[in-house]
């Protein structure tokens, strides 16, 4: 009870703290919105003196057009005459039509000034609706500390009620006390008395193997039906009737602690609830605070636009003053044209007359113009009134705003005193929790501790009784087994009454015998009483035969003596056995029903101190437990309010770092301005001077168009040149190489044609040296004469192919020549082609030429379909007479390279495998010639 009342008192403490910093947050936010109410008021007061200046301006424009109207009057009246009058008046024509556009101007901008003030009405009329859900929230905070006195009324009642149930409670402790101990010594007399009478009872147990067989059945069903037996005792029935009015007592003090539980759920349900609207207040606050700052930002814009408006009213009031100026000199101007000129205001009097109309419609006008500025000055001190009234009701707000900030700081104050003490209680649950869970892990270490001695007894309980009933069961066999003797002994009497039995039948049947021999004895002894041998005889044989019957007699009588004897004995030793047994089966069940019953009656004390036990500890857990769990939520209430402290803290910093946020912003939209302002007149230099630079680019433009032009033409001019040029080298190139093919397919024909004949020469030789027709010398000088002619055919071949090298290697660098004048061609072309693209590209951009040389492969494509045909062509012969060319495959290469626009790389690549293919063949040839000579001159090279 009495942890119960310090969390009372506890929460008690956080309600009247939470209570407080609610109240304080209330009086801050009051002196916020006072502030920002007095800063609104300033505001509207400085808009009000910036509208009635701008009506002031207003008032100056309209004096300027009545005067610039009588000095039109003036100037009607007194200009009479002149063309250079005329263009003066269409001057001021214009003019007067300028200032009529710069008044329509300034109506718009009076347009968008009503506009202006029509959405400040709006947001006027938002600011009403906040403040009247401002008002409900300060309604619902009065509400909330109605019930908070209220809860605070029902707190002390049942602090009072805790205690009287405290005091209660410990007199109650007390005499529970008192009574446990008489019923404990009571108890431990009736167990006493109880196990008296047990054994009491054992000692009148019976003999019977049936009643031994039921009491041991009931041995093993005594730990099920011990307590009944106990309750069934009359000494137990009668202890004094203390125990029951505890029961009554203890249901009642248990009722009544229900209650009071109850009771305390229902004031954590109000506290809880108190809490929620307390939160609730806290979001309707914060709900303001957002909406306040929405309104100084809406104020903050309103400053900004009122300030552009009055800025532009400025610059187009300092405009019109410099027109009226311009006017006043150009009327100064016409006064001293038209004094020298009133000698012909007779001649122009018509002219007058229609100066005159064109004055009256001016005229007329300049007073539609002047009403529409009346107009719009009713409509502008209206909207002055609405503002007076808006700023009366933004003080009445004001004034309801500083109350909220009063109610919020008061708030404030109490939820940061609440929170500090929230810190130190939940410090304080911090340590009772710990302590609670040290003296839980106590108590669970001293109940497993007791449990596992419990178990250690029943464990040995269950042991003994596993004991006992094995010797049961072996006293149980011992008798079965007696039981079995016992009939082993009555078959073996049964077989020993059955063989006498059949010894007296057999007795009988021998008697008989006996009788009926004698009989016949007699018979044949009447029948034969002169025969003295067969007398003799029938004597001997009567004596055998009595002999016999008295052997068998004897040994019946020996036989039935051992009978006697053994059924004497049998009987006496069942008998004795049977005793025996019995007595020691009931010996043995004395003693185990002994032993059982103080097993039994140990186990029953032992269970029941261990039940009790348990069922204390099961109670201090119980309890411990539900401390736990209250010191639990606790904790986490506190966390919570912690957390909500945090969160009101940040967003105190926040709207603390908005406000800065806010103040830097509009130094900064100051700058802006400022800024804007230098870069408006910065920007109309530059206009000025990109408007000097675009004539300029203009003049550029047209020579840049008529240098296209002559670009063009010369371009068109070249590029016909280029292809004159290019075909009749093409041309010449094709029928220069086609001329060294041929010479050397005729050089190569004639070298074929006398290696012929001197292979001929050869085998005609050598058959002639086969048929041997020929003498040595013509041998040796035939031999002699045939190196000579191959070794000068050979210097003949080897001077027309030095002579062949030359005249290639001459055309080569014919060809090398032509291919550059071809690429410095080429070059120009592609130069003149994007000079082409650039002029069509950026006609209103000055054209660049670019001088720099392009490579091969930037302009891909031909420029010509004759470069395409002429392509298609040397594709044609140098895939058809690819073998057949030699050394017009290398130039075709070079051709097809130049006019197929292959870069630099890929030219060089196909000009050096056609080369070494070139050079391939010829040492091939060299080979073939070199060969063919071998073989012509065996035996020279034999030699």
């Amino acid at each position: 009870m009495s942890a119960q009342n310090d969390l009372l008192e506890k929460h008690q403490e956080e309600i009247e703290r939470l209570t407080a910093e609610f109240e304080d947050q209330i009086k801050q936010l009051k002196e916020h919105n006072e502030i920002e109410a007095h800063a609104a008021v300033q505001r509207y007061e400085h808009l009000y003196l910036e509208s009635e200046t701008v009506r002031s301006k207003n008032a100056e424009l309209e004096d300027d057009i009545q005067q610039v109207n009588q000095k039109l009057q003036q100037l009607e009246m007194e200009n009479q005459g002149g063309q250079e009058w005329e263009q003066q008046m269409e001057e001021s024509r214009h003019e007067v039509s300028e200032l009529l556009e710069k008044l329509s101007k300034a109506n718009e901008a009076l347009n968008e000034k009503d506009d202006r003030m029509k959405q400040m009405q709006k947001e006027c009329e938002g600011l009403k609706t906040e403040l009247a859900a401002a008002r409900d929230v300060l309604s619902l905070h009065e509400d909330l500390q109605k019930e908070l006195e209220e809860t605070r009324r029902q707190r002390d009642a049942i602090e009072l009620r805790v205690n009287e149930l405290a005091n209660e409670t410990k007199l109650a402790e007390e005499r529970l006390k008192r009574e446990r101990d008489e019923f404990l010594e009571e108890k431990r007399r009736v167990e006493e008395s109880g196990l008296l009478k047990s054994s009491t009872s054992e000692e009148r147990t019976n003999t019977d193997n049936s009643q031994s067989e039921e009491q041991l059945i009931h041995l093993s069903g005594v730990e099920a039906s011990g307590w009944g037996e106990f309750n069934d005792q009359p000494e137990l029935q009668q202890t004094p009737p203390t125990i029951h009015q505890l029961s009554a007592e203890i249901t009642r003090l248990s009722e009544e602690l229900d209650q009071e539980r109850t009771m305390t759920g229902e004031l954590r349900a109000k506290l809880t609830e108190s809490e929620e609207n307390m939160e609730s207040a806290r979001r309707s606050s914060e709900e303001a605070e957002k909406k306040r700052l929405d309104l100084v930002e809406r104020l903050t814009a309103l400053q900004t636009e009122t300030r552009t408006i009055i800025e532009n009213l400025e610059g187009e009031n300092e405009k019109i003053r410099k027109e009226n100026d311009g006017f006043e000199k150009e009327i100064a101007h016409l006064r001293e044209s038209l004094s020298g000129r009133d000698a012909d205001e007779n001649s122009r009097a018509e002219a007058e007359r229609q100066r005159e109309a064109e004055s009256a419609q001016t005229q007329a006008e300049f007073e539609a113009q002047k009403q529409r500025l009346k107009e719009e000055l009713d409509v502008v001190r209206q909207q002055r009134l609405l503002l007076e009234k808006q700023i009366d009701e933004l003080k009445e707000e004001k004034k309801l705003l500083e109350e909220l900030n009063e109610v919020l700081t008061i708030d404030k104050s109490a939820l940061e005193e609440k929170l500090t003490k929230q810190e130190d209680v939940r410090s304080d649950k911090e340590e009772l929790v710990s302590s609670l869970r040290n003296e839980l892990k106590a108590l669970r270490d001293a109940t497993d501790k007791k449990i596992a001695e419990l178990n250690e007894r029943e464990d040995q309980t269950k042991l003994k009784l596993r004991e006992s009933a094995e010797e049961l069961e072996k006293s149980t066999k011992t008798i079965e087994s007696l039981q079995a003797e016992i009939d082993k002994l009555h078959t073996q009497i049964g077989k020993i009454e059955e063989q006498r039995n059949k010894e007296k039948e057999e007795e009988n049947i021998v008697r008989n015998q006996y009788v009926k021999a004698l009989e016949t004895v007699k018979e044949e002894l009447l029948v034969a009483n002169g025969k003295e041998k067969e007398m003799k005889k029938a004597e001997e044989m009567r004596k055998e035969l009595e002999v016999k019957v008295s052997k068998l007699e004897e040994e019946l009588k020996q036989k039935e003596e051992q009978v006697e004897t053994v059924r004497a004995s049998a009987s006496q030793s069942t008998e004795a056995a049977v005793l025996d047994i019995k007595q020691k089966a009931e010996k043995k069940l004395a003693k185990l029903k002994q032993t059982m019953d103080g097993k039994i009656e140990e186990a029953q004390t032992a269970k029941q101190g261990a039940e009790a036990e348990v069922e204390k500890l099961r109670a201090s857990l119980a309890e411990v437990e539900k401390k736990f769990d209250a010191i639990v939520v606790d904790k986490a209430k506190l966390e919570q309010q912690l957390i909500l402290r945090e969160s009101i803290e940040k967003e105190l910093q926040e709207a603390k770092y908005r406000e800065e946020k806010t103040s830097s912003k509009v130094n900064e939209l100051e700058k802006k301005i400022w800024s804007l302002e230098e870069e408006v007149a910065r920007i109309e230099e530059e206009k000025a001077e990109s408007e000097e630079e675009r004539s300029k680019l203009q003049e550029a433009l047209e020579k840049n168009k008529e240098e296209i032009e002559q670009l063009q033409e010369k371009i068109k001019s070249l590029s016909e040149s280029n292809e004159e040029s290019f075909r009749k080298a093409a041309a010449k190139q094709d029928s220069e190489s086609k001329k060294v093919v041929r010479e050397l397919q005729r050089e190569v024909k004639q070298l074929y044609v006398e290696l012929n004949e001197k292979s001929e020469a050869l085998d005609a030789a050598r058959k002639a040296l086969e048929e041997g027709g020929l003498s040595a010398k013509i041998i040796q000088t035939t031999t002699a004469a045939a190196p000579r002619k191959p070794a000068d055919s050979l210097e003949d071949a080897g001077r027309g192919t030095v002579d062949h090298s030359e005249e290639l290697e001459s055309m080569r660098n014919k060809l090398a020549a032509c291919h550059k004048d071809l690429d410095e061609l080429r070059d120009e072309k592609a130069r003149l082609e994007r000079a082409l693209e650039a002029a069509q590209k950026g006609k209103s951009q000055p054209a660049t030429v670019s001088v720099n040389g392009g490579r091969l492969d930037e302009h891909p494509g031909f420029a010509d379909p004759a470069e395409a045909e002429y392509l298609k062509n040397v594709l044609y012969q140098y895939m058809l007479n690819r073998e057949n060319l030699g050394h017009e495959a290398l130039t075709l290469a070079r051709v097809i390279g130049t006019v197929a626009k292959f870069d630099k790389k890929e030219l060089d690549a196909i000009i050096h495998k056609e080369e070494s293919r070139l050079a391939g063949w010829v040492g091939s040839l060299n080979n073939t010639v070199s060969h063919l000579a071998s073989n012509a001159y065996p035996s020279n090279t034999g030699r």
